[in-house]
């Protein structure tokens, strides 16, 4: 299997996998508790992002020509990868708390201090490094990669499309909507700089195409989001 075939099939499971395991479930199971002290779609969360989506990412950037990318950009893009899923298992931890205190009627400051962890610090956590990794991708498969997708562009259409969506609607329940909003148009402004003279050369980049697809889904429904409801509510509030 070519380079080029292997990271499309790779951004194929990241788009497919993060729809499936962050949204999906909540379709099927709801945002109530089902296990006592946890929720079906946190279990499924806490088991299957990690090794799928983890692998995922690590293997994207893998593909590139990391023997030429600087030792410290290497680095980097392992911190960002780190500090995502500790920050998802942060996030992970303090949920079950707060959701656990709300369904108990727990109020007050101990109530409070979880809500902060789960909804702030740990969301931020997350967010703003699955970006910046997303942003960092695009970046070096524009430069460190020989590769060109011999697959029709539009192949990458559908899970462009399931990613993008699973991609804002966490980012709207995760309370980072406009965080998430800034890192698409930074994703788009980018490629769109790199791509200027040579614009369809963006379908020939797997990674590229993929999060730049993503990034427009991604700002049509937050659009979509702002014209029905007039601000960003958590889906979880909408019952």
């Amino acid at each position: 299997m070519n380079q080029a075939k292997r990271q499309f099939i790779l951004v194929w499971i990241l788009g497919v996998g993060y729809f499936s395991i962050t949204i999906l479930p909540y379709l099927i199971f709801g945002f109530g508790l089902h296990l006592g002290v946890t929720s079906y779609p946190d279990i499924i969360d806490l088991f299957f992002y990690p090794p799928i989506i983890g692998l995922t990412l690590f293997a994207l950037f893998k593909g590139l020509k990391t023997n030429e990318i600087p030792t410290w950009i290497q680095y980097l893009a392992y911190f960002l990868l780190i500090l995502h899923f500790e920050g998802h298992g942060f996030h992970w931890a303090a949920n079950s708390l707060d959701v656990l205190m709300e369904h108990e009627g727990i109020s007050g400051l101990l109530a409070n201090y979880a809500y902060f962890l789960d909804e702030i610090v740990s969301h931020k956590i997350m967010y703003y490094t699955f970006y910046g990794y997303a942003i960092l991708l695009v970046l070096l498969e524009s430069k460190y990669s020989d590769y060109t997708l011999e697959e029709k562009w539009y192949l990458i259409l559908p899970a462009a499309i399931l990613g993008g969506f699973a991609f804002m609607i966490s980012g709207i329940e995760g309370q980072s909507p406009y965080e998430v909003i800034t890192a698409v148009i930074v994703i788009i402004a980018i490629t769109c700089y790199i791509f200027r003279s040579k614009f369809k050369e963006i379908t020939k980049k797997p990674i590229i195409c993929f999060y730049f697809i993503a990034s427009i889904v991604m700002l049509i429904i937050a659009g979509l989001y702002l014209a029905i409801f007039g601000f960003f509510i958590q889906p979880s509030e909408w019952f």
